[in-house]
Parts: structure tokens; C-alpha cells; sequence
């Protein structure tokens, strides 16, 4: 214990000056100064335009606006697609992009992921050339309108497990199994 005692000793008393004003004052202010740094990298790297190709007279540039806009546009083009917006990262030498869609309800999501996949690649492909558009993720922040089923299945066995005793009886006794829970059929 006297050990630890002295150890805890010799920290405090070195790393003491460093909590007095001028040294805190300095290192408070390289925190701030490192901070500020990455904010203005991270804005001038989204800012930044996109070089899809070089040309022989020198390179052509994208806004990043208009990549968004384009992408935003082919995104909305989808039916089953009530509105879309987006964001684009820069990931090597592809780009990546994220879409977050309000969704009809009467769409299958996986068919309008799909699509929504295909245009995004084509449009970019088509307007500016780019190849490496990967990865697409695709977020669905709201289903627009009543989802409502094309077809209810009715099983025509559901008399006959409920009188064998298969089925929930209804009575609300305590489900022993580790893994039920509060649902009900």
C-alpha cells in the first residue's frame, strides 16, 4: 500500500504544474485549435467537388449539390417512392451514398430498394460516367398511407388444432418458457 501511496506521489507532483494557469490555459487552447481544425476539414471535404474523370485539358468537377440533386431526382422517380433525400460520401475511389425515403404503403420495400439502386447507377453512369457507386444504403423514415393486405389467409384447420387443444385457450395462466412473451394469438 505504501508503494501505491508513493507512486500516486510521484504522479501527482509531476503532472501538478500542468493544472496551474499557464500550462492549463495552453492546453486548453490546442484542444480548441484541434477541434476548430477538424470542423474546417470536415466542412472543405464536403464542400468539396467530385472529379469523376480527367480530361486532356484538365479535370471537369461536380458540385456536390448537383450530385445530390441528381441523386435525390432518380430516387423520387421511383414509384412507390413519396419522397427521397440524400447524402454522399466519398469512400476510396467510389462513392458511396445514403437515401432516406418515405415509402408507400402499398410498395413491396425490397422491389423498391431494387429499383432505387438500379436508378441511382444508371442516372450517375449515364450524366457523369461514374462506375463505382457503392455502397447504396437506403433507410425508410415513413410509410406513407394505410398498408393494407392484398389477401387474408384463413386456415381452414384452426377449428380442429383449437379442439385438440393446440391453439391459446385464451385463459391468462403464466407461460413458463423462457422465451414467451406478453403476445397472444
Amino acid at each position: 500500500m505504501d508503494k501505491l501511496n508513493e507512486i500516486y506521489q510521484t504522479m501527482l507532483d509531476t503532472f501538478s504544474p500542468l493544472v496551474e494557469p499557464p500550462w492549463l490555459y495552453m492546453i486548453i487552447g490546442g484542444v480548441v485549435i484541434l477541434i476548430l481544425l477538424y470542423l474546417v476539414y470536415k466542412y472543405r471535404r464536403s464542400h468539396r467537388g467530385i472529379i469523376p474523370f480527367k480530361t486532356q485539358g484538365g479535370t471537369i468537377e461536380i458540385s456536390p449539390y448537383t450530385l445530390r440533386g441528381v441523386i435525390q431526382h432518380a430516387a423520387n422517380s421511383v414509384s412507390g417512392v413519396e419522397k427521397a433525400s440524400c447524402h454522399h460520401f466519398i469512400k476510396g475511389r467510389s462513392i458511396g451514398v445514403r437515401i432516406a425515403i418515405h415509402l408507400r404503403a402499398n410498395s413491396r420495400l425490397k422491389d423498391v430498394d431494387a429499383t432505387i439502386k438500379r436508378s441511382v447507377r444508371a442516372t450517375l453512369y449515364d450524366q457523369f460516367g461514374m462506375e463505382n457507386i457503392d455502397p447504396i444504403h437506403i433507410k425508410v423514415t415513413r410509410i406513407i398511407g394505410d398498408p393494407v393486405a392484398t389477401e387474408v389467409n384463413s386456415y381452414p384447420d384452426e377449428d380442429d388444432e383449437s379442439s385438440a387443444g393446440l391453439l391459446d385457450s385464451g385463459d391468462d395462466s403464466e407461460d413458463e418458457r423462457s422465451y414467451a412473451d406478453e403476445t397472444r394469438i
